[in-house]
């Protein structure tokens, strides 16, 4: 797709070939560059200019929700002319948010990951992609980043919902605990955030709002002071926050998909040790869980099976085809076995849930419908939300603070 920008682009650079006082035009505009189509949609244009004495093959793009790093053949900037300026453009919403990444790739990368035929089964793609992420980079000219060391930028259309309080400076760093699990024998770090003082909440009745997966939460994208703004604005109460680590991906898909022996431990061993350091409320009803993909599943299940630990439910993009749909085309009933036991033996007394699902993220959204629906019919208090955005930690970031603001605030 030839853009407006492109286009004007084009032609500067066949006016004047001088490509230092051309970038500079780029540089000092920023990117993606962003053009109005109608009153719902706008181009966005990403460009990369490929350094002096550099080789470069191939240069990919990987947007969360406009690129599928799961298809046959990967997204690919094009060279506008001789230059050394690469662009990828595609129209899009005006309330679209997406991360993303650039990928210059030398031929010698190319042809050991990206070689004919790489994309035609699922371990050569997943082989494909993993090899070309050792090379991928931020947006040198986006000042937006998505996460602390992500390589990722942000995009942003015009009308995307302000993400309030992610600007928000870091001034305090989490406390840092070690549990040592009997029941799952295993050791992991968990992290405790406590906000900033309300002047109301006394220490013993903070809401407590766990958040799985939580070594994103703690240090990639670290969600404390953002909880802090929302405490200082008058959006939140005083609270704790309690990071939970998955140690890794082998762990994660046991733990979180709908695990009894998990949550007895994080009840019996996990949250003593915690109130001992920082205390918050055991009251279920200002105990909030909170988690994305698996984690969303996790916290929806947390509450059905523990009712009496755990009354509030912020889950964002909830894997709710599990167990139906492990492997990649399966699909199961909607909603899979959360909504089936939701439809079978009703939801607990007090059970409130916020659930937000990405509109780019194909059969979740009709999953997360099953739920929201189960959860009403059943009498549970649901809010349920589609954000435009797809399966995606910056997505995730607001879909987190609005639903616990929305539970506790």
């Amino acid at each position: 797709m030839l853009t407006q920008a492109v286009t004007e682009l084009s032609a500067s650079l066949a006016a004047s070939p001088d490509i230092d006082t051309f970038w500079n035009r780029i540089v000092q505009q920023g990117t993606p560059i962003i053009e109005s189509v109608d009153t719902h949609t706008v181009r966005v244009t990403f460009l990369w200019r490929q350094p002096e004495e550099t080789e470069v093959e191939r240069v990919y793009l990987d947007a969360n929700s406009l690129t599928d790093h799961h298809a046959e053949q990967l997204s690919v900037m094009q060279r506008i002319g001789e230059s050394p300026v690469w662009f990828y453009a595609a129209e899009v919403s005006n309330t679209w948010r997406s991360s993303y990444s650039i990928i210059p790739a030398p031929k010698s990368v190319v042809d050991e990951f990206d070689y004919p035929g790489a994309g035609k089964e699922d371990t050569t793609r997943r082989t494909r992609w993993l090899g070309l992420l050792e090379h991928r980079i931020a947006d040198p000219l986006n000042p937006l980043s998505a996460g602390v060391d992500t390589r990722r930028s942000v995009a942003e259309m015009p009308s995307a919902p302000v993400q309030f309080g992610w600007d928000a400076p870091v001034f305090r760093k989490s406390i840092q605990l070690t549990w040592a699990s009997s029941t799952l024998d295993v050791e992991r770090p968990v992290w405790i955030y406590e906000t900033v003082d309300d002047g109301l909440t006394p220490l013993e009745e903070r809401p407590l709002v766990i958040l799985l997966d939580g070594r994103h939460w703690a240090e990639v994208m670290p969600a404390g002071a953002a909880f802090d703004r929302a405490v200082q604005t008058g959006k939140l109460k005083s609270c704790v926050l309690l990071a939970i680590d998955s140690v890794d991906n082998q762990r994660r898909s046991k733990e979180l998909p709908c695990n009894r022996d998990y949550w007895s431990a994080v009840v019996d061993e996990l949250l003593p040790q915690v109130r001992a350091v920082a205390p918050f409320s055991s009251d279920r009803t200002r105990t909030v869980v909170s988690g994305q993909s698996f984690g969303g599943l996790a916290s929806m299940f947390a509450a059905l099976e523990f009712p009496e630990h755990f009354a509030l439910v912020a889950s964002g993009s909830g894997s709710f085809w599990w167990p139906t749909g492990l492997k990649r085309g399966e699909d199961g009933p909607p909603g899979g076995d959360i909504a089936a036991r939701i439809e079978r033996d009703g939801a607990p007394d007090g059970l409130r849930v916020v659930l937000e699902v990405g509109r780019h993220e194909s059969d979740m959204v009709g999953h997360s419908a099953a739920v929201a629906q189960a959860l009403e019919a059943a009498g549970a208090q649901v809010s349920y939300r589609i954000f435009d955005g797809g399966h995606d930690w910056l997505c995730w970031r607001s879909v987190l603070l609005d639903s616990v603001v929305e539970l506790i605030g």
